[in-house]
């Protein structure tokens, strides 16, 4: 199904958009607390999250705790490649969730992000990463537009507008 995007109804995003479009990757910097995690720890950003939560999802507290410890999302990321056993059907069924709640806490923890993602407004917020069919559409901003047709599924821009929605109301 077409969005019918565009760029004046759209907002395409990837991890070297200008601040402060760059508040919706999942690698800015913004430390927030999920007061459900029994350890409720900081994290540093929302890579760290949905990483952190996917090892604990596969029972794997000792990635878990060293996902914490990272100091930088992409060592978060290579850790939470070791978390197991890995099982595809259970994450399918639970990454959605994830990555939701982690913007919901981030942006709702956040005046200042959330004051960003509010005026949005009704934007489709788009998630061009050339090579991210599952959290991103498989093409850049400059592609992006006349290739809609064969986007991936971008789940981060759907949880993104989800929270806006939530936040908004």
């Amino acid at each position: 199904t077409s969005r019918q995007t565009n760029r004046n109804t759209s907002i395409f995003l990837w991890i070297r958009s200008p601040r402060p479009k760059a508040c919706f990757q999942q690698w800015f910097p913004s430390h927030f607390e999920d007061k459900d995690v029994e350890v409720s720890p900081s994290f540093r950003t929302s890579e760290h999250y949905m990483i952190y939560r996917k090892a604990f999802l596969f029972g794997d507290e000792g990635v878990a705790n060293k996902i914490m410890a990272a100091q930088t999302p992409g060592e978060a990321k290579t850790l939470g490649r070791q978390a197991g056993p890995f099982n595809q059907a259970k994450w399918d069924s639970s990454c959605d969730d994830i990555i939701e709640r982690g913007n919901y806490i981030q942006f709702g923890q956040n005046p200042k992000l959330k004051e960003i993602l509010l005026n949005t407004g009704d934007k489709v917020i788009v998630e061009a990463s050339p090579s991210d069919r599952i959290w991103g559409i498989s093409f850049d901003t400059e592609r992006a537009e006349r290739n809609e047709a064969d986007w991936g599924t971008n789940k981060l821009g759907d949880a993104s507008m989800r929270v806006r929605g939530k936040l908004s109301s």
